[in-house]
């Protein structure tokens, strides 16, 4: 039975049986050293339940080692990782509660909300051993000493082995070496990669001790005169004491399972294909998808496992898209222009459907993922989003506007709708395909004007990426383009076209309009040289003002692109209080167009307007500047003068 339990516990997880390895070569010394009269019959023993365990152990054990260790390839079991999950010695004694609460005052940084942060990898398993363990145990070995030494000793083992290379106290590492320093970069080291979990082993060492307190206090004269009430009693009065402790110590949850009604509806499908739930690549998701195909019983494209093995990833590294899920972002690359053919490469690995979970990411993310899709989803309830990995025209996407027999526009948006000569319209493009395009494919775009005659056509490739020569049917893109307004087009009302040419501009098929532009000049009332931080400039403004109405048009400009998102600020200063009167705080062009957008050397219009109906009569100043939209740090700007502040002056109004 000993053999029996011990491979059960190596089968179950190879880290335990490496954590329980010294508990059994110590209770195995023990029991010789403690029999020695009788050792031989106990070393037999011994060695028969060693036997027992490697027959039960050793087909599951064997492949790995053939895979991993003979095989040359470590790295899936033995991981490097720089937090060794150390354990505090105070949170021995100090419930979780009330070490986050009034522990760890000294630590260095005092905005962790949990000190054990620090030198801890799972805060959440801080080992409290609780007071009645403690007491217990201190009876067990003060009255049962014979029984109770060697589990002190064991307990004494596993707690220095789990406190890490370095003693922890109170949150703080201090510079005393512990045993555990010698084994940490052995091969046993960076297998169990985390000494804190040697308090898994701990509990048998601390509940034989408890246990032994337990007979002693059983064993007074009181209890026994009145057993077996009095001892009922006791045991009864000892479990709702533990049980209240460890309620009131360490709160236990419980997760609420339910399965999504769409994995209810594929359970009932006999075909045999494979499901990709995103986000993926973390526990947090992975296990639940796991759960879930308890239901549905199709192959998963990802799950959890410990030690990933090398090739986990190959076929989904090879799928552009996946990319950034893959690396534990949430962010996908929306650039990436072959929508269908991103699906297409998980349809030929027999992957059918992409499941969306609503719960695990956010709905800001979620509508970036929808937009790159550019398909309608197969099914959509509150909580998943379901798409096809092989979209077909006329299912999962139709055209708003045809172009040619083979090409038509799924959908299209254009900004801004108020542009200025030497700014830029940019175009979003969801193009689908019919049919395999007969040549290369350009598209013209046209500023028509009252007349419908266009004052100027611009024309480039469909897709740099992926050329059309490229398109299969039923293929979907995603594209961008940028249309410079050079100041050749006069200011004025048009409408913007486009159309599909071959390589020689000889227009294909239909011209669809896309949108009215109201163009106006670049002609501001006054001309600035302040820069923001050597990349935005200010090269110009205009200031008009009605009797409840003031109008500020800021002409802005970078030299480069950009990586942030920066907010810009308008404030009215009353010259004779110094205080703000009123004030304008917004991403320019109303919150439509961030900085990180912008094109170099493109002009940006943002109007800003301040309401003048609750600002009394006198003199203000205009005050413009830029702030971090993630931080709130402003940024440093220089003025015509040379001098370096974080808002510049414009001009004075007076009301």
């Amino acid at each position: 039975l000993a053999g029996l339990f011990l491979a059960l516990t190596g089968i179950n997880n190879w880290q335990m049986l490496l954590m329980a390895l010294p508990l059994f070569i110590s209770y195995s010394a023990y029991l010789l050293w403690r029999k020695r009269a009788a050792w031989q019959p106990r070393l037999f023993m011994l060695s028969i339940a060693g036997i027992t365990a490697l027959f039960f152990m050793l087909p599951l054990a064997w492949p790995i080692v053939q895979e991993q260790i003979i095989g040359g390839r470590p790295e899936t079991i033995a991981l490097q990782e720089p937090d060794n999950g150390r354990t505090d010695l105070l949170s021995y004694f100090i419930p979780p509660n009330l070490y986050d609460t009034t522990m760890g005052k000294n630590v260095a940084n005092p905005y962790l909300t949990r000190p054990y942060e620090q030198i801890a990898a799972s805060t959440y398993y801080i080992p409290f051993i609780g007071y009645l363990a403690l007491f217990l145990s201190l009876v067990g070995i003060i009255w049962q000493w014979p029984q109770s030494r060697f589990w002190l000793l064991v307990a004494f083992l596993y707690v220095i082995l789990a406190l890490g290379p370095w003693l922890a106290v109170n949150g703080q590492p201090t510079t005393i070496l512990l045993p555990y320093y010698w084994i940490e970069n052995s091969f046993i080291g960076v297998i169990l990669r985390r000494p804190h979990r040697f308090n898994v082993v701990l509990s048998l060492p601390v509940s034989m001790m408890a246990a032994w307190g337990m007979t002693a206090m059983v064993n007074t004269s009181l209890v026994r005169r009145r057993q077996p009430a009095s001892v009922i009693l006791l045991t009864t009065v000892v479990i709702l004491l533990v049980l209240g402790e460890v309620r009131r110590a360490v709160p236990l949850t419980t997760t609420p399972y339910s399965v999504p009604d769409w994995y209810k509806r594929l359970g009932d499908d006999p075909e045999n294909y494979g499901v990709l739930d995103l986000p993926v690549n973390d526990r947090r998701f992975d296990k639940w998808y796991m759960a879930y195909q308890m239901t549905h019983g199709k192959p998963i494209a990802t799950g959890h496992v410990s030690r990933v093995p090398t090739q986990a990833f190959n076929f989904l590294d090879q799928i552009p898209f996946l990319a950034s899920f893959l690396a534990h972002k949430d962010e996908l690359d929306s650039s990436i222009p072959e929508v269908s053919q991103n699906l297409n490469m998980l349809a030929e690995g027999n992957i059918r459907y992409i499941v969306i979970h609503k719960q695990f990411v956010h709905e800001g993310y979620r509508q970036q993922w929808r937009d790159w899709f550019t398909i309608e989803p197969v099914y959509e309830d509150d909580e998943v989003i379901v798409y096809n990995t092989s979209p077909q025209f006329g299912v999962d996407f139709t055209f708003s506007q045809r172009l040619t027999d083979a090409l038509g526009l799924i959908r299209i948006s254009y900004a801004p709708v108020e542009a200025v000569q030497n700014g830029v319209v940019k175009i979003d493009a969801r193009w689908g395909a019919t049919a395999v395009p007969i040549t290369e494919s350009q598209v013209c775009f046209d500023w028509l004007d009252d007349t419908a005659v266009s004052r100027y056509t611009l024309c480039q490739p469909i897709s740099i990426a992926w050329p059309t020569a490229n398109w299969q049917t039923d293929e979907v893109v995603k594209e961008s383009y940028i249309l410079p307004i050079p100041e050749a087009i006069p200011p004025g009302a048009y409408t913007l076209a486009m159309q599909v040419a071959d390589e020689n501009d000889q227009q294909l098929g239909n011209q669809v309009e896309l949108g009215p532009v109201q163009l106006s000049a670049y002609a501001p009332q006054s001309s600035s040289t302040a820069v923001w931080g050597e990349a935005i400039h200010l090269p110009g403004y205009t200031v008009t003002q009605s009797d409840n109405m003031l109008n500020i048009d800021l002409y802005w400009r970078t030299n480069k692109l950009l990586d942030r998102s920066y907010i810009a600020f308008i404030h009215l200063i009353d010259t004779g209080t110094g205080q703000i009167a009123a004030q304008n705080d917004a991403i320019p062009r109303n919150w439509t167009y961030p900085t990180f957008a912008w094109e170099p050397g493109e002009i940006i219009k943002d109007t800003r307007q301040l309401p003048l109906t609750e600002i009394p009569p006198g003199l203000y100043q205009i005050w413009v500047g830029l702030y971090d939209q993630e931080t709130g740090e402003r940024v440093l700007a220089t003025d015509e003068n040379g001098e370096t502040a974080d808002t510049i002056y414009l001009t004075d109004i007076q009301k």
